[in-house]
């Protein structure tokens, strides 16, 4: 598992997984959708099993005055603001981890990114950079979840729905990574992501 700083002599473009494809980024949104409503099931059958002495666990938004509703709406907007730092930061992290160079953050309007553009990554190195906001966040909230105050729960569990609907992305770009021959290099440019093989598996010929 490397990053190269340079790109190997005799390796071409293979191709590249460009989330501003607009058939990409609707079938992302709508799978994203389901996942959304299955990570939040499952999150919440597994907050019941690490809180048995909690009851059932069962989120009910009551909203009595405007107050309330303002206050419910605010709670989300930073939960969804927090979950975009956390994901965003560990992306930077991995980056940082197997380049020792600072990352490239990007943030447009409610989309935000971290990339190395300079660099080349082997599809193991790539895999865990996609992977380690999802699965991260996800087992440090549940090994947290004995811990946490009452008033904590919904919040995490919300947070924890979000991140793991939130990385769709994340997880179509390295099931993309398993078309690739073993030997590729791809390079994160935010919104693309580029892969370089050998000349010789140019056309699919070395697996």
């Amino acid at each position: 598992m490397r990053a190269y700083s340079e790109l190997p002599p005799d390796y071409v473009e293979r191709g590249e997984f460009n989330l501003e494809n607009s058939r990409l980024l609707m079938a992302m949104n709508l799978i994203g959708l389901v996942l959304l409503v299955g990570a939040g099931w499952l999150f919440a059958v597994l907050f019941t099993r690490l809180r048995p002495h909690t009851g059932e666990f069962i989120l009910i938004f009551r909203s009595e005055t405007p107050w309330q509703v303002l206050s419910t709406l605010l709670t989300f907007l930073v939960l969804l603001v927090l979950m975009i730092v956390l994901h965003e930061g560990l992306h930077g992290l991995a980056f940082w981890l197997f380049t020792r160079s600072r990352p490239q953050f990007t943030f447009k309007g409610w989309y935000a990114s971290a990339s190395a553009p300079g660099w080349y990554f082997t599809l193991p190195a790539y895999a865990i950079i996609g992977l380690l906001p999802l699965f991260g966040i996800s087992l440090l909230g549940l090994a947290l979840a004995p811990l946490l105050p009452e008033s904590w729960i919904v919040p995490t569990w919300a947070l924890l729905t979000m991140n793991a609907a939130g990385a769709i992305g994340d997880v179509m770009i390295v099931g993309w990574l398993f078309t690739l021959p073993r030997n590729a290099l791809v390079q994160d440019f935010h919104t693309r992501t580029v892969a370089y093989v050998p000349q010789s598996a140019r056309f699919g010929a070395e697996r």
